[in-house]
């Protein structure tokens, strides 16, 4: 396990970027694994593709679903760390990046509490923290924060909801070993299947090298280059 500290890799920044750039983080879980059975997800080709691009491409991939929430979450955690701090006696400490020794998977706890917890803070809105209360946190979680707790090597992972307007939810999240275990196996068959796609489109001689695209235009002048696809080719 390697633990990148918020002054190292603040969350958000172009080191904490580059460091889950193509590999597997514990958000994203939950597209590798379904939460109920810890087995491979139908939705686990996809996000090897986009994985695949982002390290051929070396940029994360931009996605800007949920900004305003997240936005809202950014000005409320502040708030919600110190309620918490407050509520369970504890002071935190903030965490950029956690991966395993090989760096091949990953994970961005909000913070680590005293040697054996993690906390993960949520600052929904008025209608989502109100399913919280009834319902408790969502087991669509449940590949994040056990994935949390794996990387980490921690015993549990305190999720706290924070609303200004009602009662805060807490609920603490055991580590769970025999879920952790398939869970393990998955997404390593996930890397596997990652690496085999790249070794396709690296046998291609696709991001060997630039190559000018052409608009299908200039085949009429230059009739010598070669066509990929039905509109473009490339030398």
């Amino acid at each position: 396990m390697k633990i990148f500290s918020e002054e190292q890799a603040p969350q958000g920044s172009a080191i904490w970027h580059k460091l889950r750039l193509g590999i597997p983080t514990a958000s994203m879980f939950s597209k590798i694994i379904t939460p109920k059975t810890g087995k491979l997800s139908a939705s686990a080709d996809e996000y090897a593709y986009q994985l695949i691009a982002e390290k051929l491409l070396q940029r994360p991939a931009q996605d800007l679903s949920g900004l305003e929430h997240i936005e809202r979450g950014n000005e409320l955690e502040a708030k919600a760390i110190k309620a918490y701090e407050f509520e369970k006696e504890v002071i935190v400490q903030r965490v950029g990046f956690i991966t395993n020794d090989e760096g091949t998977i990953g994970c961005s706890p909000d913070a680590l509490v005293g040697d054996e917890g993690l906390a993960e803070f949520k600052c929904p809105t008025e209608h989502v923290h109100i399913r919280y209360i009834i319902e408790g946190i969502d087991e669509k979680y449940r590949p994040q924060y056990q994935g949390q707790l794996w990387l980490s090597e921690r015993r549990w992972n305190d999720l706290y909801s924070y609303n200004p307007l009602f009662n805060r939810v807490i609920c603490r999240i055991e580590r769970d070993e025999a879920y952790i275990n398939l869970m393990r196996s998955a997404v390593k068959e996930f890397n596997l299947m990652k690496d085999e796609f790249e070794q396709k489109v690296l046998a291609q001689g696709y991001f060997e090298q630039p190559k000018p695209v052409y608009d299908i235009a200039e085949k009429e002048l230059q009739p010598d280059r070669e066509f990929i696809g039905s509109t473009n080719y490339v030398n």
